[in-house]
């Protein structure tokens, strides 16, 4: 179903699937923190699920996962003010992680972009690649701002930072609306590092009810 214009990152709610084709292959960013006796399962579908807050938004964020192919979901809490929190699932491991909302900020050609301070590092060694991954997670563009003489609009994205110590990985994610062939779509950005390596996926969330 069609998103609302008013709908927005602090009022999120409802059921969502992720759309195969207009998401990126998720194979690689899943199976790079994955623990060992999960990675065996091919290109799972996510389907977040956002409850109805029974409290303002910008104190938490309640994410019901479910992902098809018979693999059980998990429930993430986000407390959103950048502290750090442990999370715990069977995929992933024990974790920690920490949220914040963040502003959109007017860039050169117009249009809001996160106003993100990249928290992954980045080991292939080159200004290069750093550069590349802060542009994958600041690419997700809003409208532009209501106010232009401002060029800022406050919390128009989540900013979410996960990191798995046993297993040596992060993953780092930019949460927005974007719009794509003129519709318009929940997205999250991801970036996940492992010793040299990353990778970097779109994931785009189409509105079920």
């Amino acid at each position: 179903m069609a998103i609302s214009s008013d709908m927005s990152i602090q009022n999120l709610h409802g059921l969502w699937l992720m759309d195969k084709d207009l998401s990126d292959d998720p194979s690689a960013i899943l199976k790079l923190p994955s623990q060992p006796q999960t990675q065996h399962y091919n290109s799972p579908r996510p389907k977040p699920n956002f409850p109805d807050p029974s409290e303002l938004f910008t104190t938490h964020l309640v994410i019901a996962q479910t992902i098809t192919g018979g693999i059980p979901g998990s429930t993430e809490n986000r407390t959103l003010d950048w502290t750090e929190k442990l999370h715990s699932d069977f995929i992933f491991g024990e974790c920690i992680d920490r949220s914040r909302l963040i502003d959109g900020v007017q860039d050169v050609d117009g249009m809001l972009r996160p106003d993100l301070h990249l928290q992954s590092e980045v080991k292939e060694g080159s200004d290069a690649d750093r550069e590349r991954v802060v542009g994958f997670l600041r690419g997700g563009a809003g409208t532009g701002p209501k106010d232009t003489s401002g060029g800022r609009e406050e919390k128009l994205y989540m900013h979410d930072f996960v990191r798995n110590e046993e297993l040596g990985w992060t993953a780092e994610q930019a949460w927005g609306f974007e719009v794509i062939n003129r519709n318009r779509y929940l997205t999250r950005r991801v970036v996940v590092v492992k010793e040299k390596t990353y990778e970097m996926a779109r994931l785009v969330h189409r509105h079920i009810v």
